[in-house]
């Protein structure tokens, strides 16, 4: 799971089992109408793991 974004079902799943450690939403650079969501899961310096929507295309960088 680590190195690639989280789908939102996986999501749903983390928060009802209580392992999402702290969220974090932004908006996309160079869009104001594009928003991000990021999550932490275990320790406080684990790193943020996008998460995205199935509709969303793949990001390759």
């Amino acid at each position: 799971m680590i190195g690639e974004a989280i789908q939102s079902e996986t999501l749903k799943a983390l928060v009802s089992q209580h392992a999402v450690r702290e969220a974090l939403v932004g908006r996309v650079a160079g869009d104001d109408r594009k928003w991000s969501l990021s999550i932490r899961l275990g320790g406080p310096t684990a790193r943020l793991v996008p998460v995205r929507s199935r509709r969303e295309p793949l990001r390759t960088c």
